[in-house]
């Protein structure tokens, strides 16, 4: 049984970024940047977790729920719940970080990054998969295979997979949504393998 967040990089909300030119989103952004009120409605939302990619990974979280959305204006790619939540650049940093920190006893076990669009923003990932996977080898070029599984998911079936990125199909993993990700953690196993699909809990 693998131990994954579900939205994992959603734990906190950037208002600051547009995926949209209009439309019930972008309006929903706009009323939330001037509406506290409003922005704390839409956190408890969209925000499924409550700690950074790095403390999930020291509180024994191996699988991450990465949705991806492209913003036009700046060519950059975020992390995402609907609405920015990370940069995609700063999701790798963190898992980098995370094996560095680990260098002299390094982990053993596979870290497992299941690649999304964020259809709500509009991306597909069609048109800009190759991009995130340099940004992808370039950060993690010693982990990848190693130490790092990468599963992508567009929006069709997986017919033609680039080198070291797998098919998402028998994984066997628990997603949670959880503010104590170390209580959760330390009492996955209470849950029943589920041989055919993924188990969401929280």
């Amino acid at each position: 049984m693998i131990k994954g967040s579900h939205n994992s990089a959603s734990y906190k909300l950037n208002l600051d970024v547009s995926f949209w030119e209009k439309g019930k989103y972008e309006t929903l952004r706009k009323v939330a940047k001037v509406l506290p009120c409003v922005k704390s409605r839409m956190e408890s939302l969209m925000l499924n977790q409550s700690k950074t990619i790095t403390e999930q990974l020291r509180d024994g979280i191996r699988a991450f729920d990465i949705r991806v959305a492209y913003d036009k204006k700046t060519n950059e790619y975020w992390c995402t719940h609907t609405f920015a939540s990370i940069k995609f650049v700063e999701f790798i940093e963190q898992v980098n970080y995370f094996f560095i920190e680990h260098k002299e006893a390094p982990i053993k076990e596979p870290i497992f990054i299941i690649i999304r669009p964020d259809y709500n923003s509009g991306f597909t990932m069609m048109d800009k998969e190759n991009e995130l996977l340099v940004l992808l080898t370039t950060y993690l070029r010693f982990y990848l295979d190693k130490n790092v599984i990468c599963y992508y998911q567009p929006l069709a079936e997986f017919y033609k997979l680039p080198q070291k990125i797998h098919r998402l199909s028998d994984l066997n993993i628990i997603w949670f949504n959880c503010d104590n990700v170390k209580a959760f953690v330390e009492n996955y196993n209470k849950y029943e393998p589920n041989p055919k699909k993924d188990i969401m809990c929280g």
